[in-house]
């Protein structure tokens, strides 16, 4: 059964009851984006007893001035098991369906699946069945790298080369400190961004894009901002996302 969820705490409690679900397709990310030219839409689709969710995709929708077409996103997504084929074939068959509906020039998907296994070289070919097509713009992380936290700091570090392990060890020796960010180190986060994308080369968006971004997933607790610091002098900030409704944490820039 679907449904077209309004409810932000029902939204992200069926994601969190979902694989690959990820921050992307929380209710925030498409909050945020609807206060940048797109318009979210969530669909649930749940088992015969109505209760269960089986699949879920934040659908992000743009329309194209003043044409009655649109183009349609679903940001890493949808989440849902994709080793069942049943259920990946029903699931691309109603986005389909709701990209005609909406009269969408295309709808684009994200399937959060690993390209080299089984499962994923399936997925592939079940979509390319159903006339769907590689990207050529592809706008998320091409790659992605998974660190089981779980063994101890030690075990982690010498799971490491020796280059990454000595540097990590100099750092504490030089007295790097990492401290929790928080919404007033915005500004700070954003500057050495601007200061690394000029030097590497890359294009970012203006600043105000960012505050929004980073403080709504902070003021939700699904980001947290780290600062390194030596003698109290900022020296590195990241910020944190969190994946599977903090299942996962990823490094991004949201």
């Amino acid at each position: 059964m679907k449904s077209l969820i309004t409810d932000p705490g029902r939204w992200n409690s069926a994601l969190s009851d979902l694989p690959t679900a990820h921050v992307l397709q929380t209710w925030e990310w498409g909050a945020f984006k609807s206060r940048h030219g797109w318009q979210p839409a969530r669909y649930l689709w749940t088992a015969s007893d109505g209760d269960r969710p089986c699949a879920a995709a934040s659908v992000l929708t743009r329309r194209l001035g003043r044409f009655p077409s649109a183009v349609m996103y679903v940001p890493k997504g949808p989440a849902l098991n994709y080793g069942n084929t049943i259920l990946l074939e029903q699931t691309l068959a109603r986005l389909e369906t709701t990209a005609r509906q909406e009269r969408a020039l295309f709808v684009k998907i994200d399937p959060d699946v690993w390209a080299d296994t089984a499962e994923g070289k399936m997925v592939v070919e079940r979509l390319r069945n159903r006339g769907w097509r590689p990207s050529r713009e592809q706008i998320q992380f091409r790659n992605t790298m998974l660190l089981d936290l779980k063994p101890s700091p030690d075990d982690l570090l010498m799971a490491m080369n020796s280059k990454w392990r000595y540097n990590t060890r100099l750092a504490g020796r030089k007295g790097v400190m990492v401290r929790r960010g928080a919404l007033n180190d915005l500004p700070l986060l954003y500057a050495m961004y601007a200061e690394t994308a000029a030097r590497d080369g890359f294009i970012i968006r203006p600043e105000d894009y960012y505050a929004d971004a980073w403080g709504l997933f902070i003021k939700a607790g699904l980001a947290q901002p780290l600062v390194a610091e030596v003698k109290g002098e900022p020296v590195s900030p990241i910020a944190m996302g969190g994946d599977a409704m903090g299942a996962r944490a990823g490094l991004r820039h949201l």
